[in-house]
């Protein structure tokens, strides 16, 4: 939730009016808390909805995670 308004995974991250400064913040927000690089490639810009963004991320997450743990 933003202020007032929800936020469900099918929305269009274009309609949220998230600048390009704003998107690089946000993926700085979630290498730090994660500890974990997420790099700006063909999959990451190839999401276009809230939903396929968080799936990107939280896969570039979990492959750290294997890779730590072996």
């Amino acid at each position: 939730m933003v202020g007032d308004r929800v936020i469900d995974d099918d929305q269009r991250l274009d309609d949220l009016g998230i600048a390009s400064a704003d998107f690089v913040m946000i993926l700085m927000a979630i290498e730090e808390k994660f500890g974990v690089y997420v790099p700006v490639d063909e999959k990451l810009t190839e999401a276009k909805t809230v939903g396929e963004l968080i799936d990107v991320v939280t896969a570039h997450i979990e492959e750290h995670r294997r890779q730590e743990a072996s």
